[in-house]
Parts: C-alpha cells; sequence; structure tokens
C-alpha cells in the first residue's frame, strides 16, 4: 500500500478487547497501541493492515462469479483472491468534529473509494476497540455511512426475505429489512419518512382517549386494503400514537393516541410525522445511511404515484442508494397489459436514476436460473422467451423462492460494488 494518513485515532483502552480475538488479533492489537503511543501509527498500521487482512478476507469472502472477476470496474490486486484492494490503495483515517477517527476509507489509485475493504478494515478495529462510530463528514462523496446498517426497504420482494442476510454476510455490513407485505409504494414512501401524508379525522378533532378515525388521508390514491394488519407510531397535531392502516379487518384507518389528555383540534390535512420504530419498519433516523429500494409491485396501475413516491425515497435518503426495478410475474408475459406499465415505470426510474438504477427484473429473468445453478427446462425456457421468469425460480406468480432469494443476495452485493456502494 502507498501509505496511510492518520488524522486522530482514539483507542480507549488498549488492547484489552483483543483477548479472545485469537493470537494474530491480539498481536495486532498490542502493536497498534504501541504505535498509537509513539505517533507512528501511518508506518505501523501499513504493515501491520498488510499482514492481517489478506488472510481475514480469504477466510470471509465468497466465492467469486465469473462475471465480477471479468468486471474491470472492481478494483483488485494482481492475486484475484483478494478483488477488494489494488496494490497501492492508500487507507485514510477520517475524523469527526472531536478530532476522533470516526471510520475507515480505502480509496484506488485512481482516488475511487473501495468500501469493501474499508468496511472489513473497520471491522477488525472496531473488534481490537477503535471507537469507528459517529459522526463525520457530510460532504457527497464522505464515507461517512460505511458502517450502514444498510436499509432495504420494500415490500414483500424484501419482507423477511432470505437476501436481506445475504447481502448483509456479502458485504460484512449489517442491513436493516424495511420491507412489509402487501404495502404499495405510497404506504413505503411514507413508512420511510419520506412523503409527508396529510389526514383528516372525523370531527376534526383528536379525542382526550381511545381512537378517532381517519376520513381522508392526501396523497389518497394508492392505500390498500391488505390482510396484513400494520400501524406505525408518529404524532398527529402534537399527540403521540399509532395510524394502524387500512386492512381487511379494518376497513377505515384510524388514529390511537397513546396517553389521554385533553381532546385536541385537528384541522383537515394535518400532517402525520412519522416516529423512530425499527418493530414496525419506519425509516425515521437511517436516512444517512446506504439504502437498497424496491417498491411499486403493489401498485403498477398508478404510474404517477410511483413516481412521487420514488422521488420522495430518493430524495429523502442522502447517502450512497440503489433502486431496483419493478419485476413481472409468471403471468406477466411480454404480450400483457402489466408487462407494459411495469416496462414502463422501469424506464423511467432508469432514465431519472441512471447510475443507481438496477434492472432487477432483467436479472431475475434471464440470469438468476443460472446463477442458481439451474439447467432451463422447457417451460423455462419458453416463459424466458416471452421476457417473463422461468417457473423454476419461482415460489408463486410474483414471488421467488428461498433459493433464488439467496442468489440475489449475492448479486445485489455485487451491483453495489460496481457502483461503489
Amino acid at each position: 500500500m502507498a501509505g496511510i494518513t492518520e488524522h486522530g485515532i482514539r483507542y480507549p483502552d488498549g488492547a484489552s478487547k483483543a483477548k479472545n480475538l485469537g493470537p494474530e488479533l491480539e498481536t495486532f492489537a498490542k502493536d497498534v497501541d504501541k504505535h498509537i503511543d509513539d505517533r507512528t501509527s501511518a508506518a505501523g498500521l501499513q504493515g501491520l493492515v498488510e499482514d492481517l487482512v489478506p488472510p481475514l478476507v480469504n477466510d470471509l469472502v465468497p466465492p467469486l462469479v465469473e462475471d465480477e472477476l471479468n468486471d474491470a470496474s472492481i478494483a483488485r490486486r494482481t492475486d484475484p483472491a483478494y478483488p477488494w484492494m489494488t496494490v497501492g490503495d492508500p487507507l485514510v483515517f477520517w475524523k469527526d468534529q472531536n478530532g476522533f477517527g470516526t471510520f475507515l476509507e480505502a480509496r484506488r489509485s485512481d482516488g475511487a473509494p473501495t468500501p469493501q475493504s474499508a468496511t472489513l478494515i473497520a471491522r477488525v478495529l472496531t473488534e481490537l476497540g477503535f471507537n469507528l462510530t459517529g459522526g463525520g463528514s457530510t460532504d457527497p462523496g464522505s464515507p461517512s455511512d460505511l458502517a450502514g446498517p444498510i436499509v432495504c426497504a420494500g415490500d414483500s420482494l424484501t419482507a423477511n426475505d432470505n437476501w436481506v442476510q445475504v447481502l448483509a454476510d456479502d458485504t460484512f455490513i449489517n442491513t436493516v429489512d424495511l420491507g412489509q407485505a402487501g404495502q404499495s409504494s405510497t404506504e413505503v414512501a411514507f413508512r420511510l419518512g419520506a412523503l409527508p401524508v396529510k389526514m383528516t379525522v372525523s370531527g376534526n378533532t383528536i379525542p382526550a382517549s381511545g381512537s378517532v378515525d381517519v376520513i381522508a388521508l392526501d396523497p389518497d390514491a394508492t392505500w390498500r386494503t391488505t390482510s396484513v394488519q400494520w400501524y406505525v407510531k408518529g404524532w398527529l397535531a402534537g399527540v403521540y400514537g399509532t395510524y394502524w392502516f387500512r386492512s381487511a379487518s379494518n376497513l377505515t384507518p384510524r388514529f390511537v393516541r397513546d396517553e389521554a389528555g385533553d381532546s385536541v383540534p385537528c384541522p383537515a390535512g394535518t400532517t402525520f410525522v412519522v416516529a423512530p420504530d425499527v418493530p414496525h419498519r419506519t425509516g425515521v433516523g437511517f436516512e444517512r445511511m446506504p439504502l437498497i429500494y424496491w417498491s411499486g409491485r403493489n401498485n403498477i396501475d398508478n404510474s404517477a404515484g410511483i413516481q412521487r413516491d420514488d422521488t420522495a425515497v430518493m430524495s429523502h435518503f442522502t447517502g450512497r442508494k440503489m433502486i431496483l426495478a419493478v419485476t413481472n410475474g409468471t403471468s406477466e408475459t411480454s404480450n400483457t397489459q402489466n408487462y407494459a406499465k411495469i416496462r414502463a415505470i422501469n424506464t423511467w426510474r432508469a432514465d431519472n436514476w441512471p447510475t443507481q438504477f438496477w434492472d432487477v427484473r432483467e436479472w431475475l429473468v434471464h440470469k438468476a436460473i443460472y446463477a442458481m445453478g439451474l439447467t432451463p427446462t422447457s417451460e423455462d425456457l419458453a416463459a424466458m422467451s416471452l421476457d417473463a421468469p422461468p417457473p423454476q425460480i419461482m415460489s408463486d406468480d410474483i414471488h421467488f423462492n428461498p433459493a433464488c432469494s439467496t442468489a440475489l443476495g449475492h448479486e445485489i452485493a455485487f451491483q453495489m460494488r460496481k457502483r461503489g456502494l
């Protein structure tokens, strides 16, 4: 490596955190501590990282696929077993407003970042006791979001699906699953805190206790009636409580205040303020984190609503991000109206976010089956010829099966690396 620029590191408790990490890491921690004490950490870390990180990468990085080996946009060593860094990469410690090191970034010789290498090394140093969390630069190119988590937001194609965990395993970055089955792009955008939603309650008053029906929503065109009861916490007219979505068992949405108090006027069109609520998959507090955004499958009939919601989400999240294509089901072949609607939505996304858009629909239809190691049947080939997903990768008309989800997680990690995310 060309060298390390050191801007200030806090190492709070010596090598104590290394005692259970094995002899290699314990030695590494003690050496780091020594070099920080005598302010020669740049020179010391350069050699130590070179010695320590390659064997860790060899153990942790999943087998590389042929496409990845052949992709010139991925930085790599001369040994293809270590594609995460090129010879000559500098490592840069960044600092927060107090002068403490907050995260680690690796850059290629052309100045472009290689966040996978940075994330791995940051993970090692965090285990050794470094303070690698906290603030940092807010410049667009800042690596302040490298530690994640990666926010995976969407509908049932994301919710509780194993691609989210595979992505975490491949990138060494935690993920947070903000998918919820059955929701439209509007409901997803609202849940994430990206789309302000105005509510009108019965009588224009929040009662002193209990619930009140929400009789109007703005925007109001893409709220679904699903089989799933779902809610988010937040404030309406300054009152903290719960907004319950419309569902098959609760056709009228409602607001339920948490604590009794005085009745409160709630003028028509009062904006509901979404609260941080990870168990119910709100996105509040994650706005600067990396984002994988994938919604719209449940409201393909409302392209204008999808465009509004996409714009809200992609503007609201200020970190690194990807927006994925809407997928078609096995019955939505190239000669159907739904197929045409889906292609139009995806074209719009690609036009508006050309470097952040990934056509997962095309991958699922034409590449997933091979990534899964399967041989297409005649039925699969017939579906693919009509630009529809092959039956072998699917669990029903719309949803792919767990094996496909695993392959998808690997591919999303690869697509993130291609984009420097």
